[in-house]
């Protein structure tokens, strides 16, 4: 998948690539629950800045995106990857990663991500969760603006005729976190 947009200072299209290996070795027949074979090719995530006649690479990280770890579980891009990445218009990209099981667990999160290069790499400027618990019905969210030190939390229930009140916070000063520095998405505390 790819998306081309304006990630640096200059008016040229920049690239954001989703690859995927395609290896046979990687895709396991079962009979147990969920699709069959399941595939367990790993992903990997590129950024590409326009440069000279060319592009040159930025980016290549096989750990963000997490690699497939049980065929109960729908893909971490949900059905159609390409939606989960994006260049937005103000030079960040977001990739958005969800958790969902069809057995083994009551809860669905969805994480997104925001990325700027600044400061020398693909900055974390943003990150934004929801998770709901099916069994129970409750749900968390949580939005983080790693610019202006701001985040905010709440907390409800499905049954919620309007939204909870968000509780704001100030965020606790950090380093800047770089894309590479994440690791696996769903690993990631903020």
């Amino acid at each position: 998948h790819e998306q081309r947009g304006r990630l640096d200072g200059d008016d040229r299209p920049d690239l954001l690539l989703l690859l995927r290996m395609d290896a046979a070795a990687n895709r396991i027949e079962h009979d147990g629950m969920g699709a069959s074979p399941f595939d367990t090719n790993p992903r990997m995530l590129v950024v590409a800045l326009a440069d000279g006649d060319g592009y040159r690479r930025v980016v290549a990280d096989h750990r963000f995106i997490p690699r497939p770890h049980s065929p109960v579980y729908d893909d971490v891009l949900g059905d159609s990857p390409g939606d989960a990445i994006r260049i937005a218009d103000n030079r960040v990209f977001t990739i958005t990663l969800t958790s969902w099981a069809s057995a083994g667990s009551w809860s669905s999160t969805s994480r997104s991500f925001g990325f700027r290069f600044q400061d020398g790499c693909a900055r974390l400027v943003g990150f934004d969760e929801h998770d709901l618990h099916r069994g129970s019905g409750e749900i968390t969210e949580r939005s983080d603006n790693f610019l202006s030190g701001r985040g905010w939390t709440r907390s409800g229930h499905i049954s919620d005729e309007g939204e909870a009140p968000k509780r704001w916070r100030r965020l606790p000063r950090r380093n800047v976190i770089c894309l590479g520095d994440i690791g696996d998405g769903f690993g990631f505390q903020p």
